[in-house]
This record gives C-alpha cells, structure tokens and sequence, in this order.
C-alpha cells in the first residue's frame, strides 16, 4: 500500500443551497484504488481556480500524510498549482518540497487524463454520492459530507478495482491504514532533506533568452546577467556545493551566480495558516 499516490483537482462545481464554487483536491491510493482523502476549495467563479495557493495544497497533503503516512511517490498532471510550470520550465514549491520529504514525482504527459484514471474516476463517484441532488448551507457541510463519503467507500462499498474481488479497499487491503512512511508535521522538519532537492535540481538545465535590460527570468523574478548579452541565449544550471545558480555563455564562460530564495528549506516548508480540514 501507498507505493503511489494520485492527486488532481476536480473541475469547478457549483454547489446548490449555498450556490458556494468549489474544487477539490482529491488523492487516491492506485495499489487499492482507495480514495484516501478530497479537500473542498472554494473558489470565486467557475473556470478559475483562483483564491487557492500552493500552500494550500501543502496543507491538504500534510493532512493526508499524517492519516496515512508519506507515499513512495505521488503522481499528478501539470495543473500549475502542483508542478509550478505546465512546460516544466521551473520546478514550482510544492515539486520540491515533496522532493525533499523523499517522495518520487511522477508527472502525466500533456492533456492526458488517462495517465490518471483512477483518480478522474474518482471526481464523478464524488459528483455523484456528495453533490447530485443534495443541497448545502455551506462549504463546511461540503467537506463534512465527503469525508463521510470518501471513509464509507473505503470501509464498506464493494469496489470494482483490481485486486478488491468485489470488496472494500480496507478489507482487501487490510494495511490500508498502516503507514509505510510515519509522518506528523511536528516531525516535517527532521524527515525533510534538503540534499534531495539539490540532487533534484542539480539534473535541471534551463535555457534563457537575455532581455533588453540585460536580465532573464527565473522562479519568477528577474536576474541581471549584463546589457552586453542582450538578445542572447544563455544556459543556467545548480551549482550543489554552493547553492547557486550558475549562469553560462554559450562559448561556456560563466556569466554570473546567484542565490535563489525559492529553494531554501525556510521558502519549501512555510505555510500560511488556515483552518486544518475536517477529520476522517
């Protein structure tokens, strides 16, 4: 069990009673095809995401992960919430810090939903058995109901997934519910090791084309490599013995260093507070 875990966000959805948008993030477990855990987001409108940040969905996975314990790896479509670039032109926050907390990334090819099929599955069950027919005060009764949904489906509604036999995922796999990797988020910062990140980041190369200022773009924000190399095109790699990254010419000559916050533990494990969601 947990040996990989599949995380997406199901589309918006328009809950009736409250008329709240929501879009939650669901996670399920492929060995079993036991839905682990849904956190209910709401947004503003239907067809945008926005109001939800990275550092949410840390939070969503720090819940999870204490229920269940740290997954061997986590496989995930290019939703920019979860990779940081839909091109994979950057290694976004929440890649590395699941990279560092030792969990294998495993990231679906482009417009393929299918490289996810138990959790796409798992959106319209949830559709269906949380929202179809039902009315809401509001988006805590939401999330109240799907935890109820999602404990009944893997303790007691017979599945069809390979390997249940017409069970419940808990029954046939009886360590559903133990941890194969202990996690709390008292324990986040010894689990976590920054060597793997570096090790991660150290197999990037990125290639830059120089503004008319002189600088190019990294991690969102903007670093100057000199006016004398405009309209150039220059290369960047991760230094690991310093933690810089090294800008480099074409011809090979090293350009400039710099030190990016966005890969420091401090920047990968911060989070902003909320509210934890509802327990299972």
């Amino acid at each position: 069990m947990h040996e990989i875990w599949a995380i997406d966000f199901k589309r918006e959805e328009v809950v009736e009673g409250c008329g709240a948008v929501v879009a939650p993030l669901m996670i399920s477990d492929e060995a079993s095809g036991a839905p682990l855990a849904g956190y209910v987001h709401e947004v503003r409108v239907k067809g945008r995401r926005e109001g939800i940040t990275v550092e949410d969905v840390q939070q969503d996975l720090r819940h999870a992960f204490t229920l269940f314990g740290l997954p061997d790896a986590i496989r995930m479509d290019r939703d920019p919430l979860l990779v940081g670039s839909t091109r994979l032109e950057w290694p976004g926050k929440l890649l590395l810090w699941l990279v560092g907390l030792g969990i294998i990334l495993l990231i679906n090819r482009p417009h393929r939903p299918t490289d996810n099929p138990i959790v796409e599955r798992g959106h319209w069950t949830w559709e269906c058995h949380v929202l179809m027919g039902r009315s809401y005060p509001d988006v805590v009764a939401v999330q109240k109901a799907t935890d109820q949904d999602l404990a009944y489906r893997r303790d007691h509604l017979p599945s069809r997934h390979p390997g249940c036999d017409g069970r419940p995922p808990a029954q046939a796999f009886p360590t559903l519910y133990t941890p194969r990797r202990p996690y709390s988020p008292e324990q986040e910062e010894a689990l976590f090791d920054l060597r793997r990140v570096d090790l991660y980041l150290s197999q990037w190369e990125w290639r830059r084309t120089v503004d008319s200022e002189g600088k190019i773009s990294l991690a969102n924000r903007n670093y100057r490599v000199g006016k004398a190399y405009r309209g150039q095109s220059v290369k960047v790699r991760f230094d690991i013995q310093t933690r810089e990254f090294v800008c480099w010419h074409v011809d090979g000559r090293e350009l400039a260093r710099w030190f990016i916050p966005e890969v420091s533990q401090e920047y990968l494990l911060a989070t902003r507070h909320r509210p934890p969601p509802q327990q299972v």
